[in-house]
């Protein structure tokens, strides 16, 4: 009887001792499960800003823009080869011209946070990206080296310019979210290409 009062305890704390794994693994279950639906809803909330079409069009545009700055931020350098044999111009100027276009960048950084808080954003955003034409101008019509260094400034400065207003827009449509900014960068580049 000893024995099987003994074997009768053994077989009741297996059992027990069985209720309480499975009551472990079922717990860890929940808290695993719980992990996943809450990290699920986590990145679906990462795109609900992709849901209201307002912000969608925004989105896409900051996107848009930024090629565009790209393209014509970058083709700069790509054109100072013709614009050197076309005015005759030496190397001395045109380093100093690279170098007034990265002064506008910088230029723009102090400028382009000010601006809008006197005129409004909407008015500043156009009123920088005019640069980019205009410089342009200056740079197919101008007959003196200054016009070209003014025209390598003012690209600096709507390039920066355009740089903040659409890293300040991403931010606000998905604050938080660092893929936004990435592929804002990554547009950049592409338009860079």
């Amino acid at each position: 009887m000893v024995e099987t009062g003994e074997g009768m305890r053994s077989a009741q704390s297996r059992c027990t001792a069985d209720k309480i794994k499975h009551a472990l693994v079922r717990r860890n279950y929940m808290k695993l499960r719980n992990r996943l639906s809450k990290k699920i809803m986590s990145e679906e909330k990462q795109m609900d800003f992709l849901q209201d079409k307002i912000k969608k069009k925004q989105f896409l545009c900051n996107y848009s823009v930024f090629l565009l700055n790209g393209m014509l931020a970058l083709s700069i350098g790509s054109l100072l080869p013709f614009i050197r044999d076309a005015r005759g111009l030496d190397y001395a100027f045109c380093g100093l011209i690279v170098s007034l276009h990265s002064v506008g960048n910088l230029f723009s950084s102090f400028t382009a946070g000010l601006l809008p808080v006197a005129i409004g954003r909407k008015k500043s955003i156009l009123f920088f990206n005019l640069f980019f034409a205009l410089s342009y101008v200056l740079i197919i019509f101008g007959n003196h080296n200054w016009c070209i260094a003014m025209a390598f400034f003012l690209t600096g400065v709507a390039r920066g310019a355009t740089s903040n207003f659409c890293n300040t827009a991403i931010n606000s449509l998905a604050p938080g979210k660092a893929w936004t900014i990435n592929g804002l960068h990554a547009m950049f580049s592409v338009g860079a290409f």
